[in-house]
């Protein structure tokens, strides 16, 4: 026998025998339904009668149950105020997720979407079918087809892809109405085990990238070599579903790297969501400055670098800095630092220390077209031990010479800072100059190599703008947030 057909019968083996646990969960679950582990009204529809499973088991699926139903409503607690919010269950199965939030009205605002075997999506769809109550649950629901969309609904997605494919996974779900902006839980139970570990890394990477404002649920088998773990693998191992990625991440702490290393910011083997504002003591300084459309930047400890503006007595050329002494706070002039005159620039810290000086204006007709690089020398002496030094010798500033297609002049826009494939970028937004009222264009300045870069941009631009803010929140993937 050819040995690619051997691999696609071993592969067919293998995914189902992966299908195969999905039943064997569905009704491990609910038996815990039944005997009162936890409450779920929804379960006892997608098998074909409820078996009794033995307390251990129950017991096991209870925390499992109870761990992804934590993690989910609160994710649905903190977005409660999100105009969208949606749910994606990867290797969903027969869960009765959906079912128990739209029981409970959860769902205000929010769509659960399904992404499963075609043949998994094609039975749980024609069970829905079949089932009074369970389509009772759906105020619309397209039949069947070819294609891999198998129950839609408002609040619900049925797709039939294998996530393996993520080319498809991404157009079905596009397709399916999918908002990748959207605040979005990624709830894997027990899935990318069973996926070769290059192949569910590759979903892990997937979703940090496609999905900037998620967080991912992943439940699943750790601890291989204790006695327990080994008796797992042997039974996982007899029904020729094999644990992959236990054996490269057998632990929380691996799971952590993994993640980390695949394009995610944070983690928590208990996930604490929280997207709730912060409430921040302000204190006035009392120093006499004036400084309008200065820029500030922070230094060191109780240091501050104050850069341009304009005063009652005109516009201001000399770099002042704020040091916190024993007395408080003062004022000082940087004699060394020449930036020269300039209004509403941007001051924006860099990685690898510094910040870099861009755009302002010294005058409503003369737009400035100089970027400054300053670093900061930690050898300095500090003004917190010497109240009489100003600091001048800890900062060095460089002029910038970038090639490529530089952007036209402009003020009162806004530069952050973003990176892609290990790169930093300064990105350019918005603003305005001496021909236009508002500018709506973005810039990426290659910050390594000096470089103004075109960088293609998907989605919907915002409009043209002036006097805004902008900020990164993803630090693995080019997104600024604009307002």
């Amino acid at each position: 026998m050819p040995r690619t057909k051997k691999k696609q019968q071993h592969k067919k083996g293998s995914d189902t025998a992966v299908q195969g646990t999905n039943d064997s969960s569905v009704v491990s679950k609910a038996s815990a339904a039944a005997r009162g582990y936890f409450r779920d009204a929804f379960l006892q529809h997608f098998v074909c009668r409820v078996a009794r499973r033995a307390p251990l088991i129950n017991r096991g699926y209870y925390v499992r149950w109870r761990a992804v139903d934590h993690c989910v409503r609160r994710f649905l607690q903190v977005t409660a105020g999100c105009p969208k919010r949606q749910i994606l269950s990867l290797g969903a199965g027969f869960d009765s997720l959906y079912f128990r939030l739209r029981a409970d009205g959860d769902l205000d605002r929010a769509v659960v979407y399904e992404v499963d075997f075609a043949d998994v999506a094609q039975r749980k769809a024609a069970l829905i079918a079949a089932n009074e109550t369970l389509g009772g649950m759906l105020d619309s629901c397209l039949p069947s087809s070819p294609g891999p969309v198998y129950v839609s609904s408002s609040m619900y997605q049925l797709l039939g892809v294998d996530i393996r494919e993520e080319a498809q996974v991404e157009d079905a779900l596009s397709a399916a109405g999918l908002h990748w902006a959207a605040p979005t839980l990624v709830l894997s139970e027990v899935v990318l085990t069973y996926m070769e570990t290059d192949r569910s890394d590759a979903t892990i990477s997937w979703a940090a990238k496609l999905l900037p404002q998620s967080v991912f649920v992943m439940y699943e088998q750790i601890c291989p070599h204790d006695p327990f773990g080994r008796i797992m693998q042997e039974h996982f191992l007899k029904l020729n579903s094999t644990l992959h990625a236990l054996r490269q991440y057998p632990d929380t702490r691996a799971q952590r790297r993994r993640f980390l290393t695949k394009g995610w910011d944070c983690l928590s083997s208990a996930p604490v969501i929280s997207w709730s504002p912060t409430v921040l003591p302000v204190r006035p300084i009392p120093v006499s400055l004036e400084g309008l459309g200065m820029a500030s930047t922070r230094l060191g400890p109780e240091q501050v670098m104050l850069t341009g503006g304009s005063s009652k007595g005109g516009r201001l050329a000399e770099t002042r800095a704020l040091l916190r002494g024993q007395e408080g706070w003062r004022a000082v002039v940087e004699p060394f630092v020449d930036l020269g005159v300039r209004l509403h620039h941007t001051v924006t810290c860099v990685p690898g220390g510094g910040v870099v000086i861009y755009g302002g204006r010294s005058s409503p007709l003369n737009p400035i077209r100089d970027i400054f690089r300053v670093t900061f020398n930690p050898c300095g002496v500090s003004p917190a031990a010497d109240p009489q030094s100003q600091a001048a010798e800890t900062i060095h500033v460089e002029s910038m010479i970038c090639s490529g297609d530089p952007p036209p002049p402009r003020w009162r826009h806004t530069a952050s800072v973003v990176s892609l494939r290990g790169r930093d970028f300064l990105f350019v937004f918005g603003g305005k100059n001496q021909s236009e009222s508002a500018l709506g264009d973005g810039h990426f300045l290659n910050l390594g190599q000096q470089i103004w870069t075109e960088m293609p941009v998907e989605g919907t631009a915002p409009p043209a703008r002036h006097s805004h803010s902008a900020c990164p929140y993803q630090s693995h993937s080019p997104t600024t947030r604009c307002c």
